[in-house]
C-alpha cells in the first residue's frame, strides 16, 4: 500500500519479530542536525547507510526521517528512514551479519523484506530493509553477509523517477514499550556521516515545517505547535506552525516585533529545494513564500499579503527552532 502527499508516496515498513515498524508510542530526542546526532562515543553497534554515494535522488522526498507522523504513521510516527534512491540503485546491507528472515513485503506481495541479526557483545542488532526487488537468491536464513554487500534493488515509485526502501535498526540495549527500536542517527558509523549529511541537506519533505529533524519525536499527539523564532532578517518575529492531525492540515500564527498578529492556514508545495508555501491569511489574499529547512534552522523570504512569490532566498529572514 502507498499513502500519497502531492507527488509522495510512503511505503509503510513491515512489523517483524523483535522490531515493530509501527508498533508503541516511545519518545526519541530530537537530533538538531545529522552531524549534530553523531554520538559523542559511538555506540557499540555502528551501520554504514543502505546506499552508495550518489545513489540518491530528491524527485519525492530525499529521506523520511524517524518519528515523522502523517504519511500512514499518524498514530505513532516512522520507525526508520525511507531513502530515496535513483531508479536501478542497490540496497547495501549496512554491517556484517547473518540474514535472519527474507519475506514479502505486506504492502506489495512482489516486493520483499530482507532481516539481518548482527551479533555484538552487548546483544544482537537486527536491521531491516524492506521494499526490495531482485534479491539475490543466496540470501536464505542462516546466510552471512558483509557490510556494503547488494541486498537488492530499491522498489522504484509508480512514476518510475526514482525508488525508495525503508531501512530500520533495533536494539537491544533500547527497550521503549517492548520494542527494540532505535532512530538510525545514533548508529551511523563514522565512516557514513558524511554521506548522510549530504543526503540531509537536500531532503524536502510535507511535514518539516512541524517535524524538521533527522529523529524526531514517535510521541507526538494532534494537534502540536512548532515555533519558529526570527534571528535575522525582517520578517515576523515568531511562527507557530500546528499541525492539526495526519490529513496534511496546517495552520499558522505570525507575531511581529510590534505585536500585530496575523493567522490562517499554510498551504506546503515541495519535492526540491527550494520549497515554496502559501501561508493564507484568515482575512487577505495569500501571503507566499520560498523557504528551506534543514533541521533547526529555516530561512524563509515572505512576500506581502497578494505580492508574487520571491524568486529565491537571497533576501531570506533566518529563523530557528528547538
Amino acid at each position: 500500500m502507498s499513502v500519497g502527499f502531492g507527488r509522495l508516496r510512503i511505503l509503510a515498513v513491515v512489523a517483524w519479530a523483535g522490531v515493530a515498524g509501527c508498533g508503541g508510542s516511545p519518545s526519541q530526542p530530537s537530533a538538531p542536525t545529522a552531524s549534530a546526532s553523531t554520538p559523542s562515543s559511538l555506540p557499540p553497534f555502528a551501520v554504514d547507510l543502505p546506499i552508495a554515494p550518489g545513489d540518491g535522488a530528491t524527485f519525492a522526498y530525499g529521506i523520511w526521517p524517524y518519528g515523522v507522523h502523517g504519511g500512514g504513521h499518524a498514530v505513532d510516527g516512522h520507525g526508520g528512514f525511507d531513502i530515496e534512491y535513483r531508479t536501478g540503485a542497490p540496497v547495501l546491507a549496512a554491517a556484517d551479519g547473518v540474514v535472519d528472515s527474507v519475506t514479502s513485503d505486506a504492502h506489495d506481495a512482489s516486493r520483499r523484506v530482507v532481516h539481518l541479526k548482527h551479533a555484538r557483545d552487548r546483544g544482537t542488532y537486527l536491521t531491516d530493509y524492506s521494499n526490495l526487488i531482485a534479491v539475490p537468491d543466496r540470501l536464505v536464513p542462516g546466510a552471512t553477509v558483509t557490510r556494503g554487500e547488494a541486498l537488492g534493488v530499491a522498489g522504484a515509485f509508480a512514476d518510475g523517477l526514482s525508488a525508495m526502501t525503508h531501512f530500520q535498526v533495533g536494539d537491544p540495549t533500547h527497550l521503549e514499550n517492548g520494542q527494540i527500536i532505535a532512530s538510525p542517527a545514533g548508529y551511523v558509523s563514522a565512516s557514513a556521516r558524511a554521506l548522510l549529511d549530504d543526503l540531509w541537506r537536500t531532503s524536502a519533505y510535507r511535514a518539516e515545517i512541524c517535524e524538521p529533524f533527522l529523529t524526531n519525536s514517535r510521541a507526538h499527539t494532534f494537534p502540536f505547535t512548532r515555533t519558529w523564532t526570527r534571528q535575522s532578517g525582517s520578517g515576523p518575529a515568531t511562527i507557530d506552525i500546528t499541525c492539526v492531525s495526519d490529513s496534511g492540515d496546517v495552520t499558522y500564527v505570525m507575531s511581529s516585533g510590534d505585536g500585530q498578529v496575523e493567522s490562517g492556514t499554510v498551504v506546503v508545495g515541495w519535492s526540491t529545494r527550494p520549497t515554496t508555501a502559501d501561508f493564507r491569511p484568515s482575512s487577505a489574499s495569500s501571503r507566499l513564500a520560498v523557504y528551506d529547512i534543514v533541521s533547526e534552522t529555516m530561512r524563509l523570504a515572505l512576500g506581502g499579503p497578494g505580492a508574487p512569490r520571491p524568486a529565491s532566498l537571497d533576501a531570506a529572514s533566518v529563523y530557528v527552532t528547538r
